[in-house]
């Protein structure tokens, strides 16, 4: 089926039985790219205790950091809905563009040029290898939201009514525990 077919500026959700990865447990995933060597995305709905200015003093703005998976989590990595002020920036999808000029980014910030619903800055990323992805999705740990909605107007954006909204039969998981054994 074409709408449940994953590719660049899809959204996973993840399953509430889903067994991948811890970091993954409810979380909601934007694919920044899709193509025949692999996945890569960042998670939209995890923020870290972090402001940009924690992680680089020199830049005085108090925008959120996200965990955006757990490869290369010491490197910041950033989407944006403002090409024609971030040069370099590569098209994920409609009004969603990833990375870019970061002296730019620097100096927006610095000028209070960007609104938080601008952008939205992540530590780390998170990476599939050829088919990985394809097979997480075939034993049912993702849930592929493929609407062209922009992440930036859905923000901040929530595993709970993103589950409800796409299979109201399993609402019931929103109140399980992490782990069932806590049960």
């Amino acid at each position: 089926m074409a709408v449940n077919k994953i590719k660049k500026g899809s959204i996973l959700i993840a399953q509430p039985h889903s067994s991948c990865n811890a970091i993954f447990d409810k979380s909601i995933v934007l694919i920044a790219d899709h193509n025949v060597k692999g996945s890569v995305g960042f998670i939209l709905n995890k923020s870290l205790n972090y402001s940009i200015k924690d992680l680089l003093p020199e830049i005085d703005s108090d925008f959120k950091i996200n965990q955006g998976g757990p490869i290369e989590p010491e490197s910041l990595y950033f989407i944006h809905n403002v090409p024609n002020l971030i040069e370099n920036s590569v098209q994920i999808s409609k009004n969603v563009y990833w990375g870019g000029n970061f002296n730019e980014v620097k100096n927006l910030l610095n000028n209070n040029s960007l609104k938080k619903e601008d952008i939205l800055f992540f530590l780390g990323y998170s990476g599939w290898g050829v088919n990985q992805l394809e097979d997480e999705i075939e034993e049912e740990h993702w849930i592929i939201d493929n609407k062209n909605n922009s992440i930036f107007n859905l923000m901040p954006i929530d595993w709970n009514n993103k589950i409800v909204e796409h299979n109201p039969d399993i609402a019931f998981w929103i109140n399980a525990p992490n782990n069932p054994n806590y049960n």
